[in-house]
């Protein structure tokens, strides 16, 4: 480890450690509740640990060769689409009806297996359209809003649209290669980082408070309200 991206680097292996402990407390807390809804607090711990540690690792570990570096940014590169669907799956799974879920799901999932095929078998893709693909990927995911606002309300509609900003503004600022404050320690990638700590910080905030007591099934709550 030479930390060659030192905020880079730090910043996501300092969250990855401790996504571990509020993963661990997630699934806890969830532990009674219906099997898909474990299932979407388990995939998206995995997830985002992964992610980060592969974000950290990319941007700590000594590349001795162009090679070995292209690999590591590979397992970056797809562990970030595999995170944009991580991070829908609870939400889809806590909050909305069967068939509004699976076609979320659905196509979050042929993104992020799509990407990750292009990836690993053509040719690098401009860094400009793999982050247009992403910041569309996410996007995409608020396309069932108005169910969200009638399962989460006012508030956790802001929750959504002010992670999904952190997200999206961070990736604009990597795009556009600004700002750059201090240089060789803290510029557009390294600003983006931070945004992506934010924006699971926020998105963290909606499960455990919006999204999670929304335990109760569609059927459930159909039943207690009859």
């Amino acid at each position: 480890m030479d930390y060659h991206d030192p905020v880079s680097s730090w910043s996501h292996l300092l969250m990855a450690f401790w996504m571990i402990f509020v993963c661990m407390f997630l699934l806890k807390i969830t532990a009674k509740h219906r099997r898909q809804q474990r299932a979407g607090i388990a995939i998206y711990s995995l997830t985002v640990v992964l992610l980060y540690f592969m974000s950290g690792l990319f941007h700590g570990l000594n590349h001795p060769s162009p090679e070995v570096r292209r690999l590591w940014q590979l397992l970056d590169q797809t562990a970030i689409f595999w995170l944009i669907f991580g991070s829908n799956v609870p939400i889809c799974v806590y909050v909305l009806s069967n068939r509004v879920r699976n076609r979320i799901l659905g196509l979050l999932f042929a993104i992020a297996f799509g990407g990750t095929l292009y990836l690993w078998l053509m040719p690098k893709p401009p860094h400009e359209v793999l982050i247009g693909i992403y910041v569309g990927m996410g996007i995409s995911s608020m396309l069932p809003l108005r169910s969200y606002y009638r399962r989460l309300g006012r508030n956790g509609l802001v929750w959504i649209f002010l992670l999904a900003f952190l997200y999206v503004i961070g990736a604009v600022f990597e795009g556009i290669r600004w700002p750059v404050i201090v240089p060789g320690w803290l510029g557009p990638h390294e600003v983006l980082h931070l945004f992506d700590v934010a924006g699971t910080i926020a998105h963290l905030r909606l499960l455990m408070i919006n999204v999670i007591p929304k335990h109760r099934s569609f059927r459930e709550l159909k039943a207690v309200r009859g």
